[in-house]
């Protein structure tokens, strides 16, 4: 059996668990992650392509933080905890700040002088920063460059399969080392789950395949209470065509006008103002919707029509994808 021990261990390698390692090592106390997977090859953040809205001295003008956070609210169908969004809405400048003195690159405009924004659904004005489509590379790729700095200890390919109490308080987690097979033991004098969501529960998702929802299982034994479990958040656009592709990431919905079988751009029929540029509740539901009613295209799914763009602007906004797309033909 292999043993660690340490004062902080962060379960999980996605953008929560490195955040949370890299503020913990602020503080004077040594900290250690153990992650499912390899370091900046496991966990959704990899694969984010989108961006990070926030509104800081590069806002546009007419934007404010007020306006992120009504935006953020309606978005949510006033069902979000204003509390937390007001503490998003404040602190997201100050850290999209942090992430660029860490390494972090953003898209700038020609002349560099301010970061290139985006929009994305639900926002009324363009303040989202973001690196081509790799925006979640991007971020991991900064903070787990600074842990290294920090000495913050990584045990990679490890699954935690339970946490150990002393009656009162946890003291530790048992995992398994998914390369041996070989327990793992961890003592700890606190411990921070950034596990992922559980996307793997359904038959058809964006996640990638280590999303099987372990954190929720490991909360629950220790005795928490899970809340808001019924809000599952799902990107709406993943290819249904080829087989082998079903639900991985096909594109940005800003970036493209969703037809039906009909060649038809129905969002207008759902959203007539904002368009492909709303909420992706509201865009997922106006999909299943044209599908169910029979408009749906030939392999189950409706149709993301890009070919409106000028030529080079899909190889230069989203160019990871742009390489898939090629692969496929």
């Amino acid at each position: 059996m292999h043993t660690f021990q340490t004062d902080v261990l962060v379960i999980g390698g996605g953008g929560g668990g490195a955040m949370a390692a890299y503020e913990a090592s602020k503080h004077g106390v040594e900290v250690m992650m153990v992650l499912k997977g390899q370091p900046q090859r496991c966990g959704s953040t990899i694969m984010a392509p989108g961006a990070i809205a926030a509104v800081g001295d590069w806002r546009v003008q007419g934007d404010s933080r007020d306006l992120h956070f009504q935006d953020t609210i309606k978005g949510g169908a006033y069902l979000g905890e204003q509390g937390l969004v007001r503490l998003m809405v404040e602190e997201a400048p100050d850290l999209i700040l942090e992430l660029e003195r860490i390494g972090a690159l953003w898209e700038r405009e020609g002349d560099g002088s301010r970061y290139a924004l985006r929009t994305g659904g639900g926002h009324s004005f363009h303040r989202c920063t973001f690196q081509e489509d790799r925006t979640g590379r991007e971020m991991l790729r900064a903070l787990m460059g600074t842990l290294q700095k920090r000495f913050v200890r990584i045990v990679p390919d490890v699954m935690v399969l339970k946490l150990l109490n002393t009656g009162d308080r946890l003291a530790g987690a048992l995992g398994l080392d998914m390369q041996t097979c070989q327990p793992v033991l961890f003592s700890a004098k606190a411990i921070i789950l950034a596990c992922g969501g559980a996307g793997n529960l359904y038959a058809n998702t964006d996640n990638p395949t280590d999303v099987t929802g372990d954190g929720y299982a490991l909360a629950l034994e220790a005795g928490t209470v899970l809340m808001d479990m019924e809000f599952v958040q799902f990107f709406p656009l993943g290819f249904c065509f080829p087989r082998s592709l079903k639900g991985a990431l096909a594109v940005i919905p800003s970036y493209v006008h969703l037809r039906n079988s009909l060649g038809r751009r129905f969002m207008d029929n759902y959203d007539p103002e904002r368009m492909e540029l709303s909420t992706r509740d509201r865009i997922s539901r106006a999909m299943f919707t044209e599908i169910t009613e029979g408009r749906g295209g030939p392999h189950g799914g409706v149709f993301a029509d890009l070919t409106y763009h000028k030529p080079g602007f899909i190889a230069r906004m989203l160019p990871a994808l742009y390489e898939t797309y090629r692969k496929l033909g």
